[in-house]
């Protein structure tokens, strides 16, 4: 089959009951199990076949069977989306019979999966190909509720994380502006403030 330029992921607002039939219009596949499925926001995919099933595989489209039973919830919003597994399983022998059907499969799955992976590439925090990153953000547990910031020059440029845990410059942020009013009323009397300043010695005195 041929594989057009398409989408890698499609979305279904709730409610969606159990049983209900979704027909996948956006992206088609080459098998059934390379669809999956999960409730945006959530930490896990749907199960196949348990909570969903799929059919139409090497068609242009197919549809998805809701299995769940508590289904898609209103307000919900179920992503269906490829998830190509990174295989390769032909063995070609020297001089042997190599079909033009399963070069063609081996040439659609890599077609598949380079769409899988610019759909999640395109999801990604990335650098501007314009700038130079050579860096790497080595992201352990310690780091847990910080967050980036972007410094360097525009031909070195530099990610690293905060000082200070996201949550605690809130704090600090939350200080600042409920000083505001104070803050605003000594800026105000900077002149007579700089003016006991220069006659410090005299004071002293």
């Amino acid at each position: 089959m041929t594989v057009q330029a398409q989408a890698s992921v499609q979305y279904y607002d709730g409610p969606i009951a159990k049983d209900a039939t979704l027909n996948i219009t956006d992206f088609s596949f080459l098998d059934n199990s390379h669809v999956s499925a999960k409730i945006r926001g959530a930490s896990s995919n749907w199960t196949y076949s348990t909570d969903y099933t799929v059919s139409g595989a090497g068609g242009s489209g197919g549809t998805l069977t809701v299995k769940k039973t508590d289904g898609v919830a209103t307000g919900e919003t179920l992503a269906v989306f490829l998830t190509v597994p990174i295989t390769q399983n032909i063995a070609p022998e020297e001089g042997g019979n190599l079909p033009a059907s399963t070069v063609e499969y081996t040439l659609d799955k890599l077609t598949y999966i380079c769409q899988d992976l610019s759909a999640r590439v395109t999801r990604a925090v990335q650098a501007s190909m314009g700038d130079q990153f050579t860096g790497t953000i080595n992201i352990t547990k310690d780091k847990i509720g910080y967050g980036f910031v972007v410094g360097g020059t525009e031909s070195n440029l530099q990610i690293a994380f905060t000082p200070h845990k996201v949550s605690e410059l809130d704090t600090m942020v939350t200080r600042v502006y409920s000083s505001a009013d104070n803050i605003d009323a000594v800026a105000n009397d900077l002149t007579n403030i700089n003016a006991v300043a220069t006659n410090a010695t005299n004071i002293n005195t």
